[in-house]
């Protein structure tokens, strides 16, 4: 038998590499139900704006009950900080957040906390709560992304 050279070997290492990966990722949709979607901002997962100017994070604090909670921050590419929520949300399948489609809008959609969109005004960012007079605003792309 002929041994294969060091670059097919090392083709063959990329491919097994790759496959491994799918196959992870493969079992991880089967574990949870679901692949996650890029699109939402997590621990650890940042998400570039629209625009490609900014980019959505959440810093996690520890809390005294063992959970965590998330908090939002918006920044430029450069690192800039432009927007740190104030409050905290609950971290768990129940929060939500990700950049409106086309838009430089951040959304937060948490069942514990309600919903709102964080935005740039004419001096800074600001976060605007969704009332019941003001639901319609949701946009659906920002509904359907976040159902996944």
């Amino acid at each position: 038998m002929k041994i294969p050279g060091p670059a097919v070997r090392g083709a063959l290492l990329r491919i097994a590499a790759v496959t491994g990966a799918i196959g992870s990722l493969t079992a991880l949709a089967v574990v949870v139900g679901r692949v996650p979607d890029a699109r939402l901002v997590r621990a650890r997962h940042e998400v570039l704006s629209p625009s490609g100017q900014f980019v959505a994070r959440v810093e996690v604090e520890p809390q005294p009950d063992g959970t965590s909670s998330w908090r939002p921050v918006v920044q430029t590419v450069k690192g800039d900080e432009v927007y740190r929520s104030e409050g905290l949300f609950a971290a768990g399948p129940g929060l939500r957040i990700t950049w409106e489609p086309g838009l430089d809008t951040l959304w937060v959609l948490s069942q514990d906390a309600g919903t709102l969109f964080v935005q740039q005004g004419p001096s800074s960012w600001t976060a605007t709560g969704l009332t019941r007079d003001t639901a319609g605003l949701l946009p659906d792309e920002v509904r359907e992304v976040t159902r996944s």
